[in-house]
């Protein structure tokens, strides 16, 4: 049923863009012509959410390279998994810092940024990953700042089924000051409903500014945010039928400095702090009860390179990072209460001619374990006036595990363990690239190995409770990608094949949350077509096989569908007024094992800009 959908949306993506009888019906005036456009930065149609504000986390909601695994929805709590990873796995890097969480990768992707300041997400994995990412064994999803530009303001009000509404505003002025440029933004958010099933409510609000100042050959950003979220869903975290929630708060304060030495050298020196509160309730109708789990988190990083233009075939960057964390909790008390982590390295870049190598090593240590060395070489040759590439490399990754595994008790709701260690991983990967003006095509196949990875089990033994231990996991990937866009529109579609082969060295675990809950198979089809100069249509749709679980209560099948029309009354972005459905089909799909799937539900959104 669910792949029948898929192949009848598919059906409809073809014959819009052949201009099919819709287009006919509708049309008022030609078919409006987009201004020149990157096909590389086309992933996903809908780029905003219907259920709340925007934040980074929403543009991976259907990218073919990332699986968002979500508790209600996304922007309130939502795993990231890249290429059958763990939620843990996965790294957040904005601008030239990467940015984590310590207690747990639940709350990695906690950032108050709009998403406005930010450019469309790159997924960094393997030996982009080994060097450019940090405490990740699988991917890092890595986003650089957008540059204020220009005068802007941009009003957004929506309202929608559930009691839903929210209000976004968004300010951006442009200056000169002694001959230097400067941008200034602020981001204000907030958005609130009684949930799509009950007790599955959320409020949420967030305030993000930044100031940026460009000089001829140096740049300086300073930005702050803050976000506050409430959220409720059934079964969050337990299987015991009860009403869950969690309350946080995050602070962000970032400040980035890059120069240019001289013509061949290139400076970047950044810090941030980010502070995360967050009190979960396992019953919010009998709050503290059994452990009142509340825990707040710091972090402080520093972060320099330096790049070096050797010759016009050699390129040269060695870097450093300096992380301090630290953590006060009411429960995970079983071991340390601060760490501090250390990260550096060098990488080449030789290209001659159609050759190229890239080879790095950073070395990757902390105060409360062993140091590691990870390597990475990639080998590449440009065909076709380097439109074309084929490649292959080897990287290996690091990382520790965070405080709730290693924190928690070794008993009760979340039983800990804490002689977790490192977490290494191993991959290996040939690929295929090539992108045109309006066309893009990519091709993977990797093996991928974990050694000691964390994973959050399950056993008939003890049906009270979930308990980390230690896995030693083999994955199988091959990934495809497939990017066009012509005069009306743009299509992306994506395919991912993953199998897994795990060992976890003991005999009682009968069924794993996070390691264990991946796609098979898994498609994804993006279609953006204008029909005329004022109306659009936006359509995301994804299907997916899941490996089968005993914890999941639904079928292992799901297919989802986010579509929009959007009417633009002038025929420009001065006003838009859009129509939008998520979960068109109503699927029930627990992403999360035992974690109530959402359901469809609608909303109208009227944007302003000037």
């Amino acid at each position: 049923m669910h792949l029948r959908k898929f192949i009848q949306n598919s059906i409809l993506v073809i014959h819009l863009i052949s201009g099919g009888v819709i287009s006919n019906i509708l049309a008022e005036e030609n078919v409006y012509e987009l201004s020149p456009f990157e096909v590389t930065g086309f992933t996903i149609a809908n780029e905003a959410p219907l259920v709340t504000y925007a934040s980074p986390v929403s543009v991976l909601n259907f990218n073919p390279q990332a699986d968002v695994q979500s508790r209600n929805f996304s922007e309130a709590q939502a795993d990231i998994s890249i290429r059958g990873g763990t939620f843990e796995g996965t790294g957040f890097k904005v601008g030239s810092l990467s940015i984590f969480d310590p207690q747990t990768g639940h709350y990695v992707s906690e950032l108050p940024i709009d998403t406005r300041m930010l450019s469309a997400p790159e997924i960094l994995t393997g030996a982009a990953n080994s060097q450019s990412g940090f405490n990740s064994t699988a991917g890092t999803i890595n986003y650089s700042w957008k540059p204020v530009v220009a005068d802007e303001g941009i009003i957004d009000i929506a309202y929608g089924e559930y009691s839903l509404n929210k209000q976004g505003l968004y300010l951006a002025r442009m200056f000169d000051i002694d001959e230097r440029s400067v941008g200034f933004d602020i981001g204000l958010a907030r958005s609130e409903s009684d949930g799509v099933i009950e007790f599955g409510d959320h409020e949420f609000s967030r305030i993000s500014g930044r100031l940026e100042i460009n000089d001829e050959r140096w740049n300086w950003l300073i930005f702050g945010g803050y976000q506050d979220k409430f959220f409720g869903w059934p079964n969050m975290y337990t299987p015991f039928g009860v009403q869950e929630t969690e309350d946080i708060q995050t602070l962000l304060i970032i400040t980035e400095f890059s120069a240019e030495l001289d013509e061949r050298t290139t400076l970047t020196l950044s810090s941030y702090f980010r502070e995360n509160t967050d009190d979960y309730e396992f019953d919010r109708d009998r709050p503290g009860i059994f452990n009142p789990f509340q825990h707040q988190t710091e972090v402080a990083a520093f972060h320099g390179d330096i790049n070096f233009e050797i010759s016009d075939d050699l390129d040269l960057s060695v870097f450093g990072d300096l992380f301090f964390d630290s953590i006060e909790s009411s429960n995970l008390t079983q071991t340390f209460q601060s760490r501090t982590y250390y990260n550096a390295g060098t990488q080449a870049s030789w290209q001659k001619d159609d050759w190229q190598i890239i080879g790095g090593l950073n070395v990757y240590d902390t105060n409360r374990d062993a140091a590691t060395l990870n390597p990475s070489l990639r080998f590449a040759r440009y065909l076709n006036d380097s439109r074309e590439q084929i490649y292959a490399e080897y990287s290996r990754a690091s990382q520790v595990v965070g405080y709730t595994a290693i924190g928690s008790a070794p008993s009760g709701l979340f039983a800990g363990n804490s002689n977790l260690g490192l977490e290494r991983s191993h991959n290996f990967e040939i690929g295929y690239t090539k992108s045109t003006e309006n066309f893009a095509l990519s091709a993977a196949a990797f093996y991928r190995i974990d050694n000691d990875l964390t994973d959050w089990t399950f056993s008939f033994a003890s049906t009270n409770a979930r308990r980390a231990n230690p896995v030693d996991l083999d994955t199988y990937g091959l990934e495809l990608f497939m990017r066009y866009a012509y005069d009306g529109g743009n299509v992306a579609m994506g395919y991912s094949y993953l199998e897994k082969e795990a060992d976890y060295r003991v005999d009682d675990v009968d069924a794993s949350f996070y390691a264990l809950n991946f796609p098979n198979h898994r498609i994804t089809l993006a279609l953006t077509h204008n029909i005329n100069a004022k109306l659009s249509v936006r359509i995301d749709n994804e299907y997916r096989q899941q490996e089968d679980s005993i914890l999941r209560n639904t079928d292992h099948e799901a297919f989802f569908t986010y579509a929009s029309i959007v009417y633009s009354p002038f025929g420009d972005e001065r006003w838009e007024v859009q129509a939008s459905v998520s979960n068109l089909w109503d699927d029930d799909f627990e992403e999360i094992p035992a974690v109530p799937g959402t359901a469809s539900q609608w909303a109208l959104k009227s944007t302003v800009r000037w």
